[in-house]
């Protein structure tokens, strides 16, 4: 099996990736937040059966609510946009990292494509195209694949 990624390989890529460091630290702190509002759902399902249906008095920072329709509503509609807010998150962090993994790849393919440009005749000639095309079409894509996954 052919290995992509050594060390040095890794080195060398990074410099096209680097611009994007905040988008990356952005990217994972979205996917934390994201986790962070998963963990709630389950808090607010413990709410409504413990107090909307059992008979525990709801307590949450102070504020206590006796009306347990009320209480349902409320819950229910927290509920509700917890999961809509985390799709949208989830959504736009995907986004965000699309389009940095696309910037970065298409900066590696000018670079490509500025060295074929100065290459040797010779070189060109005694190549295939299609090998020439593959190897620059196929290598950004599995470093694409490797930076997005």
């Amino acid at each position: 099996m052919r290995r992509y990624f050594t060390l040095k390989t890794l080195k060398r890529l990074f410099h096209y990736f680097r611009p994007y460091l905040g988008i990356t630290f952005l990217y994972l702190a979205m996917g934390v937040f994201i986790v962070a509002l998963a963990m709630v759902l389950p808090q607010i399902t413990k709410y409504i059966i413990s107090s909307v249906i059992g008979d525990t008095p709801f307590s949450l920072f102070g504020l206590e609510i006796s009306d347990k329709s009320r209480l349902f509503i409320y819950l229910v509609v927290a509920w509700i946009a917890i999961v809509i807010l985390r799709q949208i998150l989830a959504y736009v962090r995907s986004i965000i990292m699309a389009r940095a993994t696309i910037d970065a790849v298409c900066s590696l393919r000018d670079d490509v494509f500025r060295h074929m440009l100065w290459q040797a005749p010779a070189f060109l000639q005694k190549e295939n195209t299609g090998n020439i095309l593959t190897v620059i079409n196929g290598d950004t894509e599995v470093i694409s694949g490797f930076f997005t996954s």
